[in-house]
């Protein structure tokens, strides 16, 4: 390109397209909620919108395995004792927890499960202990454990569970949450086992994420008679202003429930919501639960006669779990749980352990056998997809995968839009040596416009073959690269486009926690509606002007791509066989991987239950019989894969084209030396 000629297309940036794409879809789901008037009403939706919320959390465990609790130490205080213990939730999943005991216990008491949120040392931070030492001192039994992934549950030293960690269970099927509500029903049924406890009188409270914890545990599990969630409640809508830890992130919710519905599951046991006036956290605006949250919730309660069963509590204070929201928890607990009507919440001085004495683990850590969050991911998505079955014979495969391809549009990106008007617009046309540059844009659905480069050569030679190139930072990243003026010297017109959120349209909070693509990754899981999926769409949308272009050779369309660019590129060639060609490069290569996840990885990677349907190998076979190129897709450490693991990784796919007798049309490249001339080369000879 001739001098410093300017590559963006729109007047001015647009960085408003992707908050406001979330903020339809929000209205649009929401407008088909149930409305509840009557108790009735309210009986016939309570269960269907349980059901939903179990499927959104991740299929819990059919079966209860046995806890095995040990009890590994013990401390004595004043009024109490501490154990510390551990117990299974799953089949090796350990669980390390302290349970708080007041001395000389006469009867079966009241008991508390204390989820700690995300607080620095899990259940042996000062602020969580003070709670259970406090509560002990009231006369109650207290479980607090360490949540999967924190605490002493933490994955190989990494102390947040959340970012790509937790991420990376989405592609199996299950969710942070999830686990961390099965977590705590096993927590429940240890409480229940212990003949201190009254098995009737059970309470649940934590902060923030333990917050979110306490009102999914309530309305799932009916064996919590109170609940208290702290600095965890404000509204669904919240989430899509600012980010938040994964195990808030509950795929789809937003499609059937604001946080008003879940919190009425818990109607009518009692419920202490306790805000903070001055949280800054956009999902806990304390406006949010004043105006949105807490009335709908009590308009439930109160069809059930149970109006004095919920109160909120403001606190003047910002985020946290401080003395004066402990002081409404004691009371609330008292009345409910101990009958006194009017007790007295005062907190006595409170002296919390050095945190290394409450560690259940000496030196050797768990045992060698215990499963993480990995380990569960990688054998649940292993299991999926086993059920997927050896690769079949060409015939069968080819009416086997148009129910592939359905699943995944319908399944997994949740259905695409129906096709509206594409208001092509043309907004420049420059002249250059070897090729002419236009800027144009196009809708790929309502308000999401789509800046577009177009490099057409200048030999007059009609119809010509095109190539699609998909960068994750966009069309300028694109051309950049140099690849494209390679391509439109071979005699291509290539199609550089900035998907909807990056380039000219990129939110300025889309990067949020060090991860780039962060706050889009949590708004479309919530909205149940996939970030790669729009974006394959909006290739898809650019594919649908392109090919009714007289300059264009309908029969001849590549598409590529590098990274998430490159999985972009393979699913719109799986989806749509008017791709004739593809080649991902730097691509992941599979959902199943044994360990964490490289946080090289964008965030919108890890797709909600993908592997129930498909693993990456098999997306690729949709391409077969077509021409498919992959250039040293990557395992799950982010490294590139050897020659032999990667074709073995992709033994499905190889076995697809082989039985389809287009073997030589699948190809696994690997290397760095003349990698863009082979691919220009290998585009030239596909589309020829």
């Amino acid at each position: 390109m001739e001098g410093d000629y300017p590559l963006e297309v729109l007047g001015e940036p647009d960085g408003e397209v992707m908050p406001r794409y979330f903020r339809k879809l929000m209205k649009l789901f929401a407008s088909e909620f149930v409305r509840v008037k009557t108790k009735e009403d309210w009986d016939r939706h309570r269960e269907k919108l349980r059901s939903y919320l179990l499927l959104s959390l991740g299929e819990l465990p059919d079966e209860r395995t046995s806890l095995e609790p040990r009890i590994l130490g013990e401390i004595r205080r004043d009024g109490y004792l501490i154990r510390k213990l551990i117990f299974q939730s799953r089949p090796n999943l350990f669980v390390t927890a302290n349970l708080y005991l007041p001395i000389d216990l006469h009867a079966p008491a009241p008991a508390i499960l204390s989820v700690h949120g995300h607080f620095n040392g899990a259940k042996t931070n000062p602020i969580v202990q003070t709670r259970n030492i406090a509560l002990a001192k009231r006369g109650y039994v207290v479980l607090c454990l360490d949540s999967i992934g924190s605490g002493e549950r933490a994955y190989r030293g990494i102390t947040y569970h959340g970012v790509q960690l937790g991420a990376q269970v989405f592609p199996a099927g299950m969710t942070l949450q999830g686990m961390q509500v099965w977590d705590n029903m096993r927590a429940i049924d240890y409480l229940q086992s212990l003949d201190e406890v009254d098995p009737e009188r059970i309470g649940c409270t934590g902060a923030s994420g333990g917050g979110n914890q306490t009102y999914y545990l309530a309305a799932l599990d009916e064996r919590i008679k109170v609940a208290v969630p702290v600095c965890g409640v404000g509204s669904y809508e919240g989430y899509l202003d600012g980010p938040c830890c994964v195990c808030e992130m509950i795929p789809g919710v937003m499609r059937y429930a604001e946080q008003a519905d879940i919190l009425s599951l818990i109607a009518p046991r009692p419920l202490l919501i306790v805000s903070a006036v001055h949280d800054q956290a956009s999902h806990f605006r304390f406006k949010d639960v004043v105006e949105k949250t807490f009335p709908k919730v009590k308009e439930i309660y109160e069809l059930l006669g149970a109006g004095d069963r919920i109160e909120l509590y403001p606190v003047e204070s910002e985020h946290g779990y401080n003395r004066e929201m402990r002081q409404a928890m004691y009371a609330w607990f008292d009345r409910w749980l101990k009958g006194i009507q009017h007790p007295d919440p005062s907190e006595p001085k409170i002296t919390p352990e050095e945190p290394k004495m409450l560690l259940c683990l000496d030196d050797q850590g768990m045992p060698p056998n215990a499963e993480s969050l990995p380990s569960l991911a990688y054998k649940t998505a292993k299991i999926n997809i086993s059920k997927i079955g050896p690769p079949p014979n060409g015939s069968i495969w080819l009416r086997q995968r148009e129910l592939m391809r359905d699943q995944i549009i319908h399944e997994v990106f949740r259905g695409f839009p129906r096709r509206s008007r594409l208001n092509v617009r043309l907004v420049d046309r420059v002249s250059f040596e070897g090729y002419v540059l236009e800027k144009m844009t196009y809708n790929s659905e309502g308000g999401v416009i789509i800046p577009v480069l177009l490099l057409i050569p200048k030999r007059r030679r009609k119809p010509r073959p095109l190539v699609v190139q998909i960068h994750h930072e966009g069309k300028e990243a694109a051309f950049r690269s140099g690849l494209p003026e390679k391509l439109v010297e071979n005699g291509h017109i290539v199609m550089l486009l900035d998907q909807r959120g990056v380039g000219e349209t990129k939110w300025e909070k889309a990067e949020a926690v060090g991860v780039e693509d962060y706050q889009y990754f949590q708004n479309s899981t919530f909205l149940g509606k996939p970030y790669l999926g729009m974006c394959v769409w909006d290739v898809l949308r650019g594919i649908d002007y392109m090919v009714n272009q007289v300059r264009i050779d309908p029969n001849r369309i590549a598409c590529i791509g590098g990274g998430i660019g490159g999985l972009i590129a393979l699913f719109c060639a799986a989806l749509d066989e008017r791709i004739t060609a593809a080649a991902s490069l730097d691509m992941l290569g599979s959902f199943l991987y044994p360990d964490k996840f490289s946080d090289v990885f964008p965030m919108s990677v890890f797709l909600p239950n993908i592997t129930r349907h498909a693993d990456i190998p098999h997306v690729a076979s949709l391409c077969a019989p077509r021409p498919l190129l992959l250039m040293n897709p990557l395992s799950g450490s982010g490294a590139r894969m050897s020659e032999e693991e990667a074709e073995e990784i992709f033994f499905w796919t190889r076995e697809t084209y082989r039985s389809l007798e287009s073997q030589n049309n699948f190809k696994i490249w690997m290397g760095d030396d003349g990698r863009d001339e082979f691919l220009v080369r290998w585009i030239y000879r596909s589309l020829d």
